[in-house]
């Protein structure tokens, strides 16, 4: 029990007086229900029930490749570092207050024991996919949080007041989190709001959860799925021509002519072996089959019978005509907010300029995941520096992430060329400062050039005076 004495005076300083659980109350293990099933009609009305709406992300990553790539896509564009090294996101400390190195030590040792490098990716892509990620904060004897188990968003309930606050109490339905076993409903563990990381993901004011990124796609895949599964059927059951074998029954009586057709069935299904025995044969596509045609005299004049045999065409546009497929395709594609041409599918080529802007509207998306995971790196980083008795408030550090588009450093390259041919008049002619330049037109904060502004020289050099 010292683990939890110690850490409630660090933290309850912090936290308004909030005691750390007993053991008895703590998990670190997170349980999968059983996943729902929707075994209503062809078309089931879609629900919001968390759960359901969970099993469809799931179903659908595992089943929809369009799907599974944009989510892939929306992570990878996020986190992926550059040049291929292994840390996907910095910590820099030129901002603000001045960050003393053992301050920066703390910050960046507790990046390394949690394996955040390593895990954003993982927890990037189920933030996008779920909507929401929950991760626990495990505390070491020495007051030090060293891992961070993810815990199944299936198990776990956020608890807020009515003013959409998190709550703080010890009871069942009390604790901040909780995490239940579903099926049957039982309750595990409670943990205080500074025990559990929430991401939530398209997050709005009305609900206490985010909303999957894929969410608005359930309705087109649902069509999509039966649409599919129905042309799999089309393609297998009438891929190949039928034949229609039509028997004379002239003067037959009803028995006699089911007996006739009956013994013609058999006769066809059958062959006899080498031991004189006849044995069943299912007909396939490559067997041909041959009927013959007996002459009969009719008054006194012979005429063919009316045995025959047709070919059925069962081709129909179902074999070819996908366009209602290909309409309810583009609706899931547009519903995953990831360009078509991201995803190899745009056959058409679009204007680079409308090439542009949809990398320009997509990065934006990237970015706005970006800022989710930053919450959740300065989420672990702050709780480990109040352990530690340091206030996160007086220490200023920023996460910085790679750019997600090529085009966007391509475009800052060409803006950075034309604020230079456009600041270089104002320098000759008014004789600003090199600073003034730096923090006016180029963007940087007064660290920043406190820290590079020694590279500058205070008079660059003169242009030479063509002759």
């Amino acid at each position: 029990m010292g683990i939890y004495t110690d850490v409630k005076v660090k933290v309850a300083q912090w936290l308004a007086g909030q005691q750390w659980p007993t053991s008895v109350a703590t998990t670190t293990k997170g349980l999968s229900p059983e996943s729902v099933q929707d075994s209503g009609s062809l078309f089931p009305a879609l629900t919001s029930d968390r759960m359901t709406v969970y099993a469809d992300m799931d179903e659908m990553d595992d089943q929809v490749p369009e799907g599974a790539r944009a989510l892939d896509m929306l992570a990878d564009n996020a986190v992926n570092a550059p040049e291929g090294v292994q840390r996907s996101f910095k910590v820099r400390f030129d901002e603000g207050r001045r960050v003393t190195s053992g301050v920066q030590k703390i910050i960046l040792d507790v990046i390394d024991r949690t394996m955040l490098q390593e895990k954003v990716y993982a927890f990037a892509r189920e933030s996008v996919k779920y909507g929401d990620l929950f991760t626990e904060n495990i505390v070491s004897s020495d007051l030090h949080v060293v891992r961070l188990m993810y815990l199944n968003p299936e198990s776990m309930y956020r608890n807020e007041d009515k003013h959409g606050l998190l709550k703080d109490g010890t009871t069942k339905g009390e604790w901040a989190f909780e995490q239940y076993k579903t099926y049957p409903s039982q309750f595990l563990a409670g943990f205080y709001p500074w025990q559990v990381n929430h991401l939530r993901w398209n997050h709005s004011g009305g609900s206490s959860y985010g909303k999957p990124q894929l969410y608005s796609a359930r309705y087109p895949f649902k069509k999509l799925q039966a649409m599919q599964e129905a042309l799999v059927i089309n393609w297998l059951t009438r891929a190949f021509a039928r034949l229609l074998v039509t028997l004379d029954t002239t003067g037959m009586s009803k028995i006699e002519a089911q007996k006739y057709i009956n013994e013609f069935v058999n006769n066809l299904k059958s062959r006899n072996t080498t031991s004189g025995d006849r044995m069943t044969q299912q007909l396939t596509a490559i067997k041909d089959l041959v009927i013959g045609q007996a002459l009969e005299n009719r008054g006194g004049k012979w005429e063919s019978t009316l045995n025959d045999v047709e070919v059925l065409d069962t081709s129909n546009s179902g074999f070819w005509n996908i366009d209602a497929v290909l309409y309810w395709r583009d609706k899931f594609v547009t519903a995953t907010g990831v360009p078509k041409s991201h995803l190899g599918l745009d056959k058409d080529y679009p204007a680079r300029a409308t090439l542009q802007w949809q990398d320009e509207r997509f990065s934006r998306m990237i970015r706005r995941v970006q800022m989710m995971m930053s919450g959740l790196v300065h989420s672990v980083v702050n709780l480990e520096l109040i352990l530690q008795g340091i206030d996160p408030r007086k220490t200023d550090y920023v996460i910085t992430w790679p750019d997600p588009s090529l085009l966007g450093d391509v475009e800052r390259s060409e803006a950075a060329m034309n604020y230079g041919k456009a600041i270089d008049p104002l320098v000759r002619t008014l004789g600003l400062s090199p600073e003034y330049i730096a923090l006016k037109y180029l963007g940087l904060t007064p660290s920043q050039w406190q820290q590079y502004g020694g590279y500058v020289s205070p008079e660059p050099p003169q242009k030479q005076e063509e002759e």
